[in-house]
């Protein structure tokens, strides 16, 4: 795993990694502002009606994501997540998920290498399914 050099996303990178979700445990689909800012909730500790996370858990929490989903970031991309960790927690969860989840979509859709052999009868060859 690629690391952050923050801590708590190098944290947060491993655990979405060694416990890949698929949808509705964090990770969304979500279907309403109330689900994403309950995963929120469940990030962070609060009182009620404060945010359950800071800024920098924020960000941290977006820079994971896109660590566990091996996307490489420049500095402006870390701008980028640093303006987006200033919208609400809710906002923050969505684009996490949907980083989370276009990443294991497309781990799900990876072509397989299969060798069909070659020689008489195999004119193919090995070949992506």
């Amino acid at each position: 795993m690629k690391r952050t050099g923050d801590p708590f996303a190098d944290m947060i990178a491993a655990e979405i990694q060694s416990h890949p979700r698929h949808g509705g445990g964090g990770d969304g689909p979500y279907n309403s502002e109330r689900e994403a800012h309950a995963d929120a909730m469940k990030a962070g500790s609060t009182e009620p009606g404060a945010a359950a996370l800071g800024e920098h858990q924020k960000a941290a929490l977006l820079k994971a994501a896109c660590a566990a989903a091996k996307v490489e970031t420049g500095h402006y991309d870390d701008r980028v997540i640093r303006w987006l960790a200033g919208w609400e927690d809710a906002t923050v969860m969505v684009v996490a998920g949907l980083i989370e989840r276009a990443y294991q979509a497309g781990r799900a859709e990876r072509p397989v290498w299969v060798d069909s052999g070659s020689g008489p009868g195999h004119e193919h060859g090995p070949e992506f399914r």
